[in-house]
């Protein structure tokens, strides 16, 4: 740095902020520019629990990819300031019990008519499913850290079960991975209301015994 230009930076900022060294100067640089959407699709969904909330976040994820352009989270107690603050015009679940509310939008390249589909069919999909972890799911979620699955039957907290084919292909999965362990949460399996005797992974592709573990509960006080 000059004399010159380390003298007029020391009178401008102060003795104190500048300090002898090398200055670099940008002369040029390269911007990576997206085209606008051509459409937008929001929802504004009401959940139980956060835990649902933030499991129905990977699904979307999972089913929107980067179209999801945003997920904002609000509590009940955030919902009824706006309300508050903001008492004219439509208001979404204006008595609505949750304690949960998320904000989304989808950003769609195609148009209207693809936007809407699209986002119909993931919320669809999530209602059907119950939040339940899919196979295609699974294996768009195992990277080269993936070290550990955790899966839940029920399912905790939505209470879904899954059936034997839902089982089947996430050992599908599990077996293209070897590195991958798996952690059964299955407390709650002997909570069934539909009269049919409960499955876990196991069951359905016991090869993978070996690389599974369970959840120990101590049900007496520890000393």
């Amino acid at each position: 740095m000059s004399e010159s230009l380390f003298a007029a930076l020391q009178q401008l900022l102060g003795d104190s902020q500048v300090q002898q060294g090398t200055l670099g100067i940008i002369t040029a640089a390269t911007l990576k520019l997206f085209p606008l959407p051509k459409a937008r699709a929001i929802a504004f969904l009401a959940f139980d629990r956060l835990a649902d909330a933030v499991s129905f976040l990977s699904h979307a994820r999972a089913g929107l990819g980067a179209g999801l352009t945003a997920f904002e989270l609000l509590s009940a107690e955030c919902l009824a300031l706006l309300r508050e603050q903001f008492a004219q015009g439509e208001q979404p679940f204006r008595n609505a019990p949750q304690p949960w509310f998320a904000l989304l939008e989808l950003s769609d390249n195609h148009g209207e008519e693809h936007a809407r589909a699209t986002f119909e069919a993931v919320l669809g999909d999530a209602l059907e499913q119950g939040c339940k972890l899919t196979a295609k799911q699974l294996e768009q979620h195992i990277g080269e850290r993936t070290r550990w699955l955790i899966l839940n039957g029920p399912g905790n907290p939505s209470g879904a079960v899954y059936d034997r084919e839902e089982l089947m292909a996430l050992a599908e999965v599990l077996r293209r991975h070897p590195n991958v362990l798996i952690l059964l949460d299955e407390l709650y399996e002997h909570i069934r209301f539909d009269g049919h005797a409960a499955l876990n992974l196991l069951n359905v592709a016991a090869d993978l015994t070996p690389r599974c573990c369970w959840w120990v509960v101590c049900r007496k006080p520890m000393p």
